[in-house]
């Protein structure tokens, strides 16, 4: 055995047991349910599972390989005991010895049964459902998700849908919950997501996507349960994308509406948080007789209400205290309260309804709200980051920048040389302001050696040479904080043999100082930013930790008139407290990848950046955490005033999308 012992011995009695039970017909009910279990969820029991049918299935042909030598030092008959390793075999048989005849038709037995179940099992995992084999087993199901029987007592695993797509997700770090593993989605399994998006589809066709954080439970082929978060739903009408014969009313049985409204009683009337997000009953699988409304294609149940889609797009989210609140972007759904589906509400497009605690007492109440309501939901999901560099642009563009340098390499067309002419430099070395405020750089190369442009995190990036060589983007003047408030953003990535205090940006010379300057500090090389307050000193903020070489990291930091907040990938790194800004600085430009002199004009070799830099932006505004993590996570943000601006895409006044996607809300 290749792993711990110590550790791997109880396991591997206990398969060794389950194992020798199957192969005797001694096997329970029980046994193959508890064999199934550690096989499927235990990652060490499977290879112990897949190492012993290996090593056993090599036994017939050990057995059957004597050499001279092992027939001279082997005992025939008596004890004999089977080493965990095989040997080599290095010589043909000569002679069978006598236990041969007994033992070694038990071992081809006995390889043959493993290597049926181990192919069995393998088969179970990677086998793709087909419709009629996915439905019988739904069928096969469905008294598992009667009210009251617990998912978790099923003998198998139903599989219902994927996971197809996933964006910055991070699960949740609750003591008690384990990650689910694989793309396959499986009845009772809960996605809980601390942070990011998640994207189910279910083999009926419908889609949901998760935003975290939140707590979401797949109770059916046609349905989950949301304890908390936010998820959007997909739904196509009529038959569309819908399995054969599948429903789900979401109601609960009268007994169940029962024993809900007796333990909220007993807590005063007003849902505990814990029985929220822990206990629920199952969806029944039969619609009413006596509703009046079609039997629904997708029900998302919640603590305080049902939502039942009639062919349509969605939005439910929870809050902490259960409270339902749901948007319909196209088609039908109704909403009720638990318990009470005889007073429906019916929305409709772009109607917003809310379900659960109104005032100081808990109402069963619904009512309906303005769309404005609701926070935004993510509508779909991210694109590829190389192919689809112009969705990131989006998100930024929808925070107003006043520069936004996207690293595209440039096209030498009619309108690049008009604009280079202006600037007294040639298109290729232009570096174009995708804000729309036209303040483009001038991309200053230390030699001509070499193409500065590299597939980026996004698109593409500057690729700069370091010190020595002053490879820089020079900006002569931007629109600088005027209200003591700022924030910046940037892909970047570090290479190695940088000198000292390595700039990502600056607006900063030698010994006049302006507002800002980022990047590495001193030669410790850990994320460093110093500003100069509006009284006209120094504050600097420190990571304090190595930043990494040669990945891409996403830096960024905050003013927000009180406070300096550093962050590196989404993440809050370090604050500090910060005046403001002083609102004039004494040096106009912006340098890229390094600093100034102080002039204001030439850049100094030794504290330029080597590595690549990549859809760097300045705002004259402090962005919050929030807006940092989707930044990072690049994830669509909604914004009022986002729609219709120009995105350049390397070139000036090229349009190339709404700064918002038509399906993003």
């Amino acid at each position: 055995m290749t792993e711990n012992a110590d550790l791997r011995k109880p396991l591997f009695d206990e398969i060794h047991a389950l194992i020798l039970a199957a192969q005797h017909d001694e096997l329970t009910q029980v046994g193959a349910e508890r064999l199934d279990r550690l096989v499927c969820e235990d990652a060490a029991a499977r290879r112990l599972y897949a190492q012993y049918v290996l090593e056993t299935a090599n036994l017939r042909v050990w057995a059957a390989s004597e050499s001279e030598d092992r027939e001279d030092r082997e005992p025939h008959g008596g004890d004999y005991s089977v080493p965990l390793v095989c040997p080599a075999v290095v010589a043909p048989p000569r002679s069978r010895p006598a236990w041969d005849s007994s033992l070694g038709e038990w071992m081809l037995s006995y390889s043959v049964a493993t290597l049926f179940l181990c192919a069995a099992l393998l088969g179970a995992w990677f086998h793709t459902i087909s419709r009629d084999y996915d439905e019988t087993l739904v069928d096969d199901s469905r008294g598992l998700t009667t009210p009251g029987e617990s998912l978790h007592d099923r003998s198998a695993l139903v599989f219902v849908g994927r996971v197809t797509g996933m964006a910055g997700a991070r699960w949740s770090d609750e003591p008690n919950y384990i990650a689910p593993l694989g793309v396959r989605v499986a009845l009772g399994r809960t996605y809980k997501l601390k942070s990011g998006l998640l994207e189910i589809t279910y083999d009926s066709g419908a889609k949901v996507i998760l935003e975290g954080p939140c707590s979401y439970e797949v109770e059916s082929s046609s349905g989950g349960y949301l304890a908390l978060g936010k998820l959007v739903a997909r739904v196509g009408a009529g038959d569309e994308g819908r399995g054969a014969g599948e429903v789900a009313s979401g109601q609960w049985s009268v007994a169940s509406v029962k024993n809900e409204g007796g333990r909220m009683k007993a807590e005063g009337d007003r849902p505990n948080a814990a029985s929220l997000a822990t206990s629920h009953q199952p969806l029944a699988t039969n619609p009413s007789p006596l509703s009046p409304l079609p039997s629904p294609l997708f029900t998302v149940r919640t603590p305080t209400a049902v939502v039942t889609d009639l062919g349509t797009e969605f939005g439910v989210e929870v809050d902490g205290n259960g409270n339902t609140i749901s948007r319909v972007f196209q088609g039908v759904v109704a909403l009720w309260i638990n318990g009470d589906d005889e007073n429906r509400v019916v929305l409709r497009e772009n109607e917003t309804a809310k379900a659960g605690n109104f005032g100081e007492a808990y109402l069963s109440a619904v009512v309906k709200l303005s769309s404005e309501s609701s926070s935004p939901f993510v509508r779909s999901m991210p694109s590829d980051a190389r192919t689809k560099s112009a969705d990131y642009a989006e998100i930024v563009l929808s925070y107003r920048p006043v520069v936004y340098y996207r690293m595209e390499q440039p096209q030498p067309e009619a309108e690049a040389n008009d604009l280079a002419s202006r600037f007294d430099a040639s298109p290729a070395s232009l570096v174009f302001d995708s804000s729309g405020g036209g303040f483009h750089g001038i991309l200053n190369l230390g030699n001509e050696i070499g193409q500065p442009y590299r597939a980026g995190r996004w698109g593409g990036a500057l690729w700069l040479r370091g010190p020595g060589i002053v490879d820089a983007v020079f900006v002569p003047d931007y629109p600088k904080a005027a209200d003591g408030k700022l924030s910046f953003s940037a892909w970047v990535t570090a290479e190695k043999w940088m000198v000292r205090w390595p700039k990502i940006a600056a607006n900063w010379g030698n010994a006049v100082k302006g507002q800002f300057n980022v990047g590495l500090y001193e030669q410790e090389q850990d994320l460093v930013v110093r500003v100069i307050q509006r009284d006209g000193t120094l504050v600097t903020l420190r990571e304090g930790r190595d930043f990494p070489f040669s990945e891409w990291q996403h830096v960024a930091f905050t003013i927000d008139g009180n406070t300096l907040r550093l962050y590196r990938n989404g993440e809050e790194v370090a604050r500090t407290e910060c005046n403001g800004l002083i609102p004039n600085p004494p040096i106009p430009c912006l340098v890229v990848g390094g600093k100034t002199e102080d002039n204001g004009k030439d850049i100094l070799y030794y504290y330029c950046w080597r590595g690549m830099i990549d859809e760097l932006a300045l705002f004259n505004s402090a962005l919050s955490a929030e807006d940092i993590r989707r930044l990072y996570e690049a994830r669509p943000v909604a914004s009022p005033n986002s729609h219709n601006r120009a995105i350049n895409r390397g070139k000036p006044n090229t349009i190339i999308g709404d700064a918002i996607r038509k399906g993003g809300n």
